[in-house]
Parts: structure tokens; C-alpha cells; sequence
């Protein structure tokens, strides 16, 4: 933001402060986000044969190989899968911010400037405008090819100068957790819903109970 008002970069001391958030702040977040997904695929069992199917695709025989970063990057459905996840469970269900000037909506109400909102990032995410039947657990919303929406539409990493720096590393760490567990284990409902919590992180206040089969890869 800094950058914007005086043009001067970042230092390398910035810089490490920077790696040093994503890497050890995202933990809690990236651990809600994975458990969501994994109960998503677990109770909609064509999402995930589909998800498989990408996955034998990339690996072929060999399973238990090392995930490569060309790997993760040609998980293009898992990615859908992901996103979809999140947009029904993100992982920071809300955000602080402070106008920086007037708001004015169309319809006449006004946010003076220097004034604290709350955006309620799960409301925005299920808003039925932008993503119609939005309790459905549909990853084909995130199909570059069929997108329509607007990018502030869909937040679950924030968005514009204060988003989450963090959010590509984030989603690797995802893939390559999810894709793991998926290769190894049928994920299976447990038919307990989680009830949702939040403080700073959404969570399950009874878990995110599934079921786990191990696998048959051949």
C-alpha cells in the first residue's frame, strides 16, 4: 500500500516478513479450507470420481510418486473443487476494513469515509444473484470457459491492495494435501453435518466427521 502513495518497493527485511506471515500465519486457515474440501468431496461422491479421474490422469500407476509443482498446476478440477469449497466455507468468514472515502450506493445510502465495516465474506460467497441454487456444491462455477461473475463477487481471500498475499501458496499446500489423501482413501459421508463456528476462522464446532475406505488405485 506504501508503494502506491511513494512508489519505493519492499525491502528484503519486508520481504522475509512478508514469507514469514504466509508461511506460518496460513496454518489455521489452510487446515479449515482443507478439512471443508475433504467433507465436500466426502458427501458429493460424483465430485469426487471426477476429482479421481484428474488424479489417475496425472499419476498414472504410480501413486505414491513425489508431487511435482507441474503437478499441482495441472490439477485444474481439484483447483474448481477447491474454490467451490471455499466459496461455501471460507476460510475467514469475515473481514475488518476502514473507507478510505464516501461510499454511495444506487439506492442513495451512504458509508461516510473513516468509517469501520464489516464485509461478511460468507454472505457475499452464497449470494444467490451471483451464484444461483448457492447452497449447492457445484466446482463447474469455477470453469474459466462458463465464468461470468465478477471477481468481487467471490472473496474468500479478500480482494484489491489487502488481499491475502498468501493465497497461491495456500492453494499448492491444498493441492497437494487433498490429492494425497484422494489417491489413498474413498472419502465417505458420516452423515454428521459440521456445525459451523467462527471467531477469526471458520471451524466445526462437533468436527468435519467423515468416514475413510483405503483405496484401490488399479
Amino acid at each position: 500500500l506504501q508503494a502506491r502513495v511513494d512508489g519505493r518497493g519492499l525491502s528484503d527485511e519486508e520481504i522475509r516478513e512478508e514469507v514469514d506471515t504466509f508461511m506460518f500465519a496460513g496454518h489455521d486457515t489452510t487446515s479449515s479450507a482443507i478439512g471443508f474440501t475433504l467433507y465436500c468431496l466426502a458427501t458429493n461422491p460424483h465430485i469426487q470420481s471426477e476429482a479421481l479421474v484428474e488424479q489417475k490422469l496425472i499419476f498414472g500407476n504410480d501413486k505414491n510418486r513425489a508431487v511435482t509443482h507441474r503437478d499441482l498446476q495441472t490439477m485444474k478440477f481439484l483447483e474448481m473443487v477447491i474454490k467451490e469449497a471455499l466459496r461455501l466455507y471460507p476460510s475467514v468468514p469475515f473481514v475488518g476494513r476502514l473507507t478510505d472515502k464516501e461510499v454511495e450506493y444506487k439506492d442513495g445510502k451512504v458509508i461516510p469515509k473513516n468509517v469501520g465495516i464489516i464485509v461478511f465474506i460468507f454472505g457475499v460467497n452464497r449470494n444467490p444473484e451471483v451464484f444461483p441454487d448457492p447452497e449447492k456444491f457445484d466446482p463447474f462455477r469455477f470453469d474459466n470457459e462458463t465464468r461470468t461473475y465478477s471477481p468481487y463477487a467471490y472473496i474468500p481471500f479478500s480482494a484489491g491492495p489487502r488481499n491475502c498475499i498468501g493465497q497461491k501458496f495456500a492453494m499448492l499446500e491444498m493441492k497437494s494435501v487433498i490429492s494425497r489423501i484422494l489417491r489413498n482413501f474413498v472419502l465417505l459421508p458420516s452423515g454428521e453435518a459440521p456445525i459451523l463456528a467462527a471467531e477469526t476462522v471458520l471451524t466445526s464446532a462437533n468436527g468435519i466427521q467423515m468416514k475413510l475406505r483405503k483405496r484401490d488405485w488399479i
